[in-house]
């Protein structure tokens, strides 16, 4: 058997829009949807905007993460040999760990700064986390 899967879903105005990347977006509104209606089920109140922001930064955070433990943990050298190939997110390249890492991080720094519990949070966040990433 030969795996030849197109990693292309559809082309809109010339961009190749990847399956990755929609299964990124399906995520991040998986969380932002489900999360916010299990925030609503919990007695930890957050407006919100405020929730709205956290979710972005756990993502975005997540993305960036990814993208830097693929080179820290898979090829350092690159940091110093080819740093903007960092950058050329097209040639692929991602590390759950990293993203996971990161994610964990920011969700840590923003739960502090916003003096909500970390551990609640991440109860509420990680059944619908856990479909996004499927």
């Amino acid at each position: 058997m030969t795996w030849n899967f197109d990693p292309t879903a559809f082309s809109f105005l010339g961009l190749e829009v990847r399956w990755y990347g929609l299964s990124y977006l399906f995520g991040f509104l998986v969380t932002l949807h489900w999360g916010h209606y299990l925030l609503g089920q919990t007695k930890l109140k957050m407006r919100k905007d405020d929730y709205e922001n956290l979710i972005f930064g756990l993502f975005f955070s997540g993305i960036i993460g990814g993208r830097m433990g693929e080179f820290l943990f898979y090829s350092p050298s690159t940091f110093w040999t080819n740093p903007l190939e960092i950058l050329q997110v097209w040639n692929g390249g991602m590390s759950i760990h990293g993203g996971i890492i990161a994610a964990c991080l920011y969700g840590f720094w923003w739960a502090r700064k916003h003096q909500v519990s970390f551990w609640k949070l991440a109860d509420i966040l990680v059944i619908p986390f856990a479909i996004g990433l499927g």
